[in-house]
């Protein structure tokens, strides 16, 4: 395809203009090269992008800088303002996918795996976690490209350098596109409450 197509979303504004003006998302929208996502509090977005896929967490700003195919390549580059993305890339021996998020401290790549890159604008600091396969990342003033493998995950602030490869240790910042942890907590103990209410009136009903 030519882009990426929005296909699950809620609360999601794209910008076609360079990220000079916002409007909602439409369903089957489709983002191309120098378009803009901004996602905010509770918001997420599903993009679909012929190789892959992405998902967007929320409270995360993203542009999508290079949308290119050539010659059975192709390659997306997407720049993080701010937020969390996960990105998966599915093995296909047809078309070669390159594809790359970067922020202003790291530069991170798949092919034909899965990572979650994460950006916080106040600290500076960006985190790259493999959750299938392999990823390739380097800082902005990292000699060379870093090899992680799948469960292990970089840090890198300020000073541009990635620390060597540490186990994510189940800390990787999830994405679920249906509730925000949050919801689902608030969800389960309004059901709880709801079960003990219940409860409460039987038992006094079962008591006289």
């Amino acid at each position: 395809g030519s882009g990426m197509t929005m296909t699950n979303y809620y609360g999601v504004e794209v910008s076609r203009d360079g990220g000079k003006t916002f409007g909602p998302a439409k369903p089957g929208d489709i983002l191309r090269q120098s378009d803009h996502v901004s996602n905010g509090y509770d918001s997420r977005a599903l993009l679909d992008f012929g190789y892959g896929s992405l998902q967007v967490g929320q409270m995360t700003q993203l542009s999508i800088d290079r949308f290119v195919t050539r010659d059975q390549l192709t390659k997306t580059q997407l720049f993080l303002r701010v937020g969390t993305v996960q990105a998966k890339v599915r093995h296909n021996a047809s078309i070669r996918g390159d594809f790359s998020v970067v922020t202003p401290t790291v530069s991170a790549s798949v092919r034909g795996s899965e990572m979650i890159v994460a950006y916080d604008d106040e600290t500076n600091v960006s985190t790259v976690s493999v959750t299938e396969d392999k990823a390739f990342a380097k800082g902005t003033n990292d000699a060379a490209e870093i090899e992680i493998a799948e469960g292990y995950g970089v840090t890198v602030g300020a000073s541009g350098k990635a620390t060597a490869p540490e186990r994510s240790l189940g800390a990787v910042p999830s994405i679920d596109l249906r509730q925000s942890p949050l919801a689902i907590g608030l969800v389960l103990l309004a059901a709880l409450t709801i079960v003990g209410i219940a409860l409460a009136i039987r038992h006094r009903r079962s008591g006289r």
